[in-house]
């Protein structure tokens, strides 16, 4: 179950594609997957399901996740090996591991403990 924080300066519909990402990328949410509908998220969030509706149309548009005829919303097929990502999608990824590196160093991390949080998430990825 994702969570939101109603005091974020992120807006509801960052927090809730930030979640599922989350879930997909764990491996929690699996390709396949029928996500809830939005009346039913918005419901267990409390919030709008306009909002959850918005979230799924930017994880749509970002091919993270489908939406079928009949408004179901579904985790796509990851890029497999064969296929691979694309430039631009490994672009994003250095990108964001930058900003990720720029807060450890606004934090005053050291390299070494920098390295350890990397490689714990690398460890925890399910697949």
């Amino acid at each position: 179950m994702i969570k939101i924080d109603m005091q974020s300066r992120e807006s509801l519909v960052v927090q809730i594609c930030k979640a599922l990402k989350q879930e997909i990328a764990s491996g929690t949410l699996r390709p396949g997957d029928e996500l809830p509908s939005a009346r039913q998220l918005g419901g267990d969030l409390g919030i709008h399901w306009n909002t959850v509706s918005r979230a799924y149309r930017q994880l749509a548009e970002n091919d993270i996740i489908f939406v079928a005829r009949g408004r179901k919303a579904f985790v796509r097929e990851r890029a497999t090996a064969a296929g691979g990502p694309t430039a631009d999608q490994i672009e994003d990824v250095r990108r964001i591991f930058r900003e990720g590196l720029t807060q450890a160093r606004l934090y005053g991390m050291y390299k070494q403990v920098t390295e350890s949080v990397f490689q714990n998430e690398i460890l925890s990825w399910k697949t």
